[in-house]
Parts: structure tokens; sequence; C-alpha cells
């Protein structure tokens, strides 16, 4: 392979958004529309959910809940969180690599179900695939990369995404 070709050698990731869908609108990844269903189980608002909540839902006092909550944990519980990431989660969007998308897809689809009976069908999960060259990842581990927010803006199409079904 030419310098040429492994410069434009472009790699797949996969982004989970929430999606409202009446709107058509995404508004953050999939974690968002996770506290919101949770927020509308436990009858919360979302930014009144905290870490004793979340213990709660954890001791199974409410079954729907319970199940959200530890699907949602198996998706994150390895990913590193950066500290850059966390200083600016505007700024920064992580995507998941192929085998860690392939893994939890079943968990995936099932959050979706939940998120959307949950939510009354306001809000869904939905997936992004990009196609991206090493030289536009600001991180790159073996579940995840970290893109900015101006590449993702130059790969995103709002058109163009699969449902979990």
């Amino acid at each position: 392979m030419n310098l040429k070709d492994r410069i434009n050698k472009t790699e797949t990731y996969y982004r989970i958004e929430s999606m409202d869908r009446y709107s058509g609108e995404t508004f953050s990844g999939f974690m968002a529309a996770v506290y919101s269903s949770l927020a509308f189980i436990l009858d919360m608002r979302p930014d009144e959910l905290d870490i004793v909540d979340l213990i709660w839902v954890s001791k199974k006092s409410n079954l729907k809940a319970y199940e959200l909550y530890t699907l949602s944990l198996e998706l994150v519980k390895n990913l590193p969180i950066l500290d850059f990431y966390k200083a600016d989660t505007y700024n920064y969007i992580c995507l998941y690599r192929k085998k860690e998308y392939e893994r939890f897809k079943n968990n995936l689809k099932r959050i979706n179900e939940i998120v959307m009976e949950t939510t009354h069908n306001i809000m869904m999960l939905i997936l992004k695939k990009m196609n991206l060259r090493d030289d536009e990842l600001v991180y790159k581990d073996s579940y995840q990369v970290v893109i900015d927010r101006n590449t993702y803006l130059k790969h995103n199409d709002n058109k163009r995404f699969e449902l979990f079904e």
C-alpha cells in the first residue's frame, strides 16, 4: 500500500444516539435516552437523577429500571472515560469500534425497546456509521474512538441512520 492509500484509508465506527421521534433531532449519545427513560420510570426529572437513585434502581426495586440500568452499564463499564472528554463532553464525541458494537448490539436493541416503551415512543436510539481516517481521531483504544465536534459535524448526516429493530 502506497503512502496516499495509507493516508486516505478509513475505518467504520459506530455512534449510538438518542433521537426525539417527533422532531427527528438527535440530542446526544445513547445515555441521554437512558437517563430520560429512567426518569420516566422513576417519575423524576432527568436532572434530578443522581447516584443515590441509581443505587436504588440497582437494588431491583423497579425491575424495568433495573434492567435498563444494568444493560446500559454493560455498555460503558469497561470504557475509559478520558479527562479531556469529561472536561468538555460537548466538543468530543465517542464512537464504538466494530467489535464492541457487534458485542453489544442485542443490549442496544433491548435498551431501545425499553426507552421507546417508557417514553411513550417520544425517544429512540439510532445508529450512525462513520468512516474516519486515523488522523481524524483524537483518541483510539480497543473499545472506542473519540473525535472532536468539527470532525463529527463533517461526517454526520442526520438523514442517514439505522434503527434498532
